[in-house]
């Protein structure tokens, strides 16, 4: 009965998932950021090769080069078409639209440069660029009735709103957390089998592969959140000091604890 319920849960917990993954799939092609296209494109290929064992990363190396290839000659045989959509050129003439084109947003980039510049130790303050650029850098393609919430980077946003220290200290957190990220697969590459200082004996040794695999599967899914939202954030910011920006300080404290567990079960085995 055990097993048989064990099983209902795990058939339960699959199909959850799968609509849930259908749900947010619909809901991230209806959105029609190019940028987020751009994450998922280099991420899943690289999670992939990460997950699947030695032996057939070769294989799917091979594969992925392959429809790599075919991908480039689809581009290359409509090749108009691709740039009018990646570059927006469609809307570049409508000021209203013109900063979902590439021209809008090399402008707004320009203009958040020139802000760095002007405000390099304190930044402008916390949500003020929207404030700042139609007074101090007007911009020419962007109509001035558009509201411009941040500078399409959130790196240039990080400078703009706290100076390059924040930049400085903004890029250290993704690079502390990378190396989190990094440290939890190599501890779970070959987990503790220790358990003399376990409470719970050996339940824990038995569950030590278990264990291993659910925390293989968080940081790949965690490791390639963070890193489609740095992709992302290359072509378009959530601000820090949005409502939205919860999420990104969540994925993060996610991550943290994951680390912070994974160290305390190696303390414990030692």
């Amino acid at each position: 009965m055990r097993g048989g319920l064990h099983g209902w849960r795990l058939v339960l917990v699959t199909i959850l998932c799968l609509l849930a993954t259908i749900f947010m799939g619909a809901v991230f092609v209806l959105t029609q950021s190019r940028g987020g296209y751009i994450g998922l494109a280099v991420t899943l290929p690289l999670l992939i090769l990460i997950a699947l064992p030695r032996r057939w990363r070769w294989y799917s190396l091979i594969a992925l080069v392959v429809l790599a290839i075919l991908l480039g000659l689809l581009v290359a045989s409509r090749w108009e078409a691709v740039r009018t959509w990646v570059a927006g050129s469609d809307l570049a003439a409508d000021p209203a639209l013109s900063l979902n084109s590439l021209e809008g947003r090399l402008e707004v980039w320009s203009r958040a440069i020139y802000g760095i510049q002007d405000f390099p130790f304190t930044g402008m303050g916390m949500n003020a660029f929207r404030k700042v650029v139609p007074v101090l850098y007007p911009l020419f393609l962007v109509s001035p009735d558009v509201d411009i919430g941040h500078a399409h980077n959130e790196f240039l946003q990080a400078a703009l709103d706290l100076g390059i220290p924040g930049l400085i200290a903004f890029i250290a957190i993704y690079i502390i957390t990378f190396w989190m990220l990094a440290d939890i697969w190599k501890a779970t590459r070959h987990p503790p089998l220790n358990t003399a200082k376990s409470p719970k004996g050996d339940h824990w040794s038995l569950n030590t592969e278990h264990w291993s695999l659910i925390t293989r599967s968080l940081t790949l899914g965690l490791g390639g959140g963070l890193l489609a939202h740095m992709l992302y954030g290359l072509t378009d910011a959530v601000a820090l000091g949005a409502k939205p920006g919860l999420l990104f300080w969540m994925l993060l404290g996610l991550i943290a604890g994951l680390y912070e567990q994974t160290r305390a079960r190696e303390s414990l085995a030692a």
